[in-house]
């Protein structure tokens, strides 16, 4: 993963995977591209993240199968942390 944006006005950050393990190596996926974006709650003090990612696959399921829980466990620790 490389990070392309680092917006500290607007709570985000843009990266892009070049290569990884399969599902998401450079020879199954184009053009990955992943954004977090924070946004306050003030009504409970909090922040909603939002993370997202695009990209072009013959296998868009493969794709998900594998990244979902990643990015369900790394939310996850950090709710865990900041909970603290």
């Amino acid at each position: 993963e490389t990070l392309t944006i680092l917006d500290t006005e607007n709570h985000s950050i843009t990266y892009v995977i070049e290569d990884g393990p399969e599902p998401i190596s450079k020879s199954t996926v184009a053009n990955y591209v992943g954004l977090l974006q924070l946004s306050a709650v003030t009504d409970e003090n909090s922040t909603f993240i939002e993370w997202s990612s695009t990209y072009e696959s013959n296998d868009p399921n493969a794709v998900h199968e594998f990244c979902n829980p990643i990015y369900v466990a790394l939310l996850a620790a950090l709710k865990q942390h900041f909970a603290k």
